[in-house]
């Protein structure tokens, strides 16, 4: 089953939202994780996690209702909202600007890590409110529609299916969603004059886009540098986007975005130097000398499950005829290592082995010779940090991914090709990488936020003077 189209998804969702009776704008807010357990769908058989999703939510708000922490909101604020911990390399930046030009700034998230990171840096942060009602009102979805939708789920196909996986993700995160919304308009009537999101897919950066337009304050979604085309975009509810370079800009325009609506920015996490702990990654990996990277998001939106297991068993085959190298695995999140366990010839750093290594990506890369992935943003900061990239598409699925058809990177649609690639002594960065980074990050003179905050406060300026 191919891609569903951003159409299609939305037509699903208004089908679900018909039989559930819930608001549109509820349901809309979560095109996010519906769209992805719509593509999954697509690619792979799929187990109905809502019982598990619901008892991780009520632990969550369990968690934060024990925290002792108080958040007095300033007026007259600007609201940032990062989902995950990584929004915060980009919107950090910018909070610093907009602060150190006078303006309030305001955190809001449901993840306690990132409340915790941003209060470590003197800002003002909160989050949904925990109430014994809300906790209640988050129920494990029973009854007849629950118990039918694993057997729907294992044999049906194609629309049902997923009109059948929407219907229950809706149904579990509607009083999430009413709990972020009630939240954020709570923060809007203390004077919120702007609304920076880390991304306006998700359920946080939407719910907040979409109380915004209605409040008329004007909402900015910060772009990522993700590689080539993303159909999710053509459902964009942010007013406006602060984005790295000329290439995303292009992308937005064409999805419908009008120009006036997009700045070019620059990248603001590349505003500060970065010091390399690179042979920090070395000695805690036991290694005396550069390894080849790899490091892939695993199955999910572009690439299905069977492609990813046939490029893990090459890989590792490829890694069994060059053991003059080391081929270090840097497990993602949302991988498994169960599609590892018959490789033998790969170096695997699980996620809580990573967690006691450095995070930034840039010191995986200073002690790599070489990145081997698919389609994954890593290959764009591989290219800053001039680490050749080796992109594998052995089922040709990789479409629309930019820096593979800009040739900025090796490329191998084969395992024979992934081999004689892999076997050189020594590998070069592509010609056209170079023009590329340049399209893709926009300036890199150390401003990029500077000029999102200035972005910003025009936008407030003139919502006062209208």
């Amino acid at each position: 089953m191919s891609q569903p189209d951003p159409a299609d998804v939305m037509r699903w969702v208004r089908a679900v939202e018909k039989h559930i009776r819930h608001p549109p704008e509820l349901v809309d807010a979560v095109i996010s994780e519906t769209y992805t357990q719509a593509l999954r769908a697509a690619r792979k058989p799929v187990e109905p996690p809502r019982t598990k999703d619901v008892l991780r939510r009520l632990a969550y708000e369990f968690k934060r209702s024990l925290s002792p922490q108080r958040t007095t909101v300033p007026t007259d604020h600007v609201l940032v909202v990062p989902r995950t911990r990584p929004h915060l390399n980009q919107l950090v930046p910018i909070a610093d600007a907009l602060r150190a030009a006078g303006q309030h700034v305001v955190f809001f998230s449901e993840s306690l890590a990132v409340l915790d990171a941003v209060r470590a840096r003197g800002f003002p942060a909160t989050g949904p409110s925990s109430s014994v009602s809300k906790l209640r009102g988050i129920r494990i979805p029973r009854g007849r529609r629950n118990v039918a939708l694993p057997k729907l789920l294992g044999s049906a196909t194609g629309e049902a299916r997923i009109l059948a996986l929407l219907e229950a993700e809706v149904t579990t995160q509607a009083p999430v969603v009413r709990g972020v919304r009630s939240s954020v308009e709570r923060l809007f009537r203390r004077g919120t004059r702007a609304v920076v999101v880390g991304n306006d897919l998700t359920l946080e950066g939407r719910a907040a886009c979409l109380v915004a337009r209605r409040w008329n304050i004007p909402s900015y979604c910060v772009a990522h540098g993700l590689g080539g085309s993303n159909p999710r975009l053509s459902a964009t509810v942010a007013a406006n986007w602060l984005v790295f370079g000329e290439l995303q800009a292009e992308e937005l325009m064409r999805h419908g975005v009008p120009p006036g609506r997009i700045e070019v920015t620059g990248a603001p996490y590349l505003d500060a130097p970065h010091e390399s702990r690179g042979h920090e990654v070395l000695a805690a990996l036991g290694l005396n000398g550069p390894y080849v990277l790899v490091a892939t998001s695993g199955p999910g939106q572009k690439v299905s499950e069977q492609h990813h297991r046939r490029v893990v068993m090459a890989l590792d085959e490829a890694a069994a005829r060059r053991p003059d190298l080391t081929f270090v695995v840097k497990l993602h999140p949302k991988d498994r290592l169960a599609y590892y366990t018959d490789c033998r010839s790969l170096r695997i750093v699980a996620p809580d082995e990573a967690a006691r290594l450095p995070r930034n990506i840039f010191d995986w890369l200073a002690a790599a010779e070489l990145l081997v992935t698919g389609g994954s943003a890593v290959a764009i900061e591989a290219m800053l940090a001039d680490v050749p990239v080796l992109t594998v598409d052995l089922n040709r699925e990789l479409e629309d991914v930019d820096f593979i058809d800009q040739g900025a990177t090796l490329h191998a649609t084969g395992k024979a090709q992934l081999f004689r690639l892999l076997e050189q002594q020594q590998w070069s960065v592509p010609p056209a990488t170079p023009r590329y980074v340049e399209r893709k990050y926009g300036p890199r003179d150390g401003r990029s936020a500077h000029r999102a905050a200035r972005a910003i406060m025009r936008g407030v300026v003139e919502r006062v003077s209208r």
